[in-house]
């Protein structure tokens, strides 16, 4: 790659905060010169890329920002020491199931 291009997406990369697109795009430009990918194909590559390592590290690198003292997990918590918390009632309210249900509300 040129190396004023190489430059220019260097810093729009790094302005972008796109890290994972700046370490693979030599070899998505390879790729997509020796499979001569439209300009299009060639911008949904990129763009791929940077999503599936953005949904794959989202949540560490949420944690991380928060500068939270250690990664906890409802399984790592210590129900013995704290008993007026009832386990069965923390998973349930952990469990996907519940926390992606809709909140409905009574009018009494």
């Amino acid at each position: 790659m040129a190396t004023s291009a190489r430059k220019d997406l260097t810093h729009l990369c790094r302005a972008l905060k796109t890290p994972s697109l700046l370490a693979s795009i030599d070899r998505l430009a390879k790729m997509a010169r020796e499979e001569t990918w439209s300009h299009e194909e060639f911008l949904a590559a990129c763009l791929e890329r940077e999503l599936s390592s953005r949904q794959t590290h989202g949540g560490d690198n949420r944690i991380k920002a928060a500068h939270f003292p250690a990664h906890k997990t409802l399984e790592d918590f210590d129900f013995s020491y704290q008993r007026s918390v009832r386990k069965e009632v923390v998973v349930h309210l952990g469990s996907p199931s519940t926390s992606s249900r809709p909140r409905t509300t009574s009018s009494s």
